[in-house]
């Protein structure tokens, strides 16, 4: 996250979903950023549909 690569994170989840995970453990815990602002993004690169 520190990177910015909130995509490539997402692609990682969406892989375990794709493998069977019905959970995704989300832990974005970063004191020196803005961590909802983090997963705000995070969440949205997530849930993005691919078209």
């Amino acid at each position: 996250m520190a990177e910015g690569k909130y995509e490539e994170a997402a692609e990682i989840a969406r892989a375990q979903v794709k493998n069977g995970a019905h959970v995704i453990d989300i832990c974005l815990a970063d004191p020196d950023r803005d961590e909802k602002e983090d997963m705000e993004r995070f969440i949205q690169q997530v849930v993005k549909k691919k078209r």
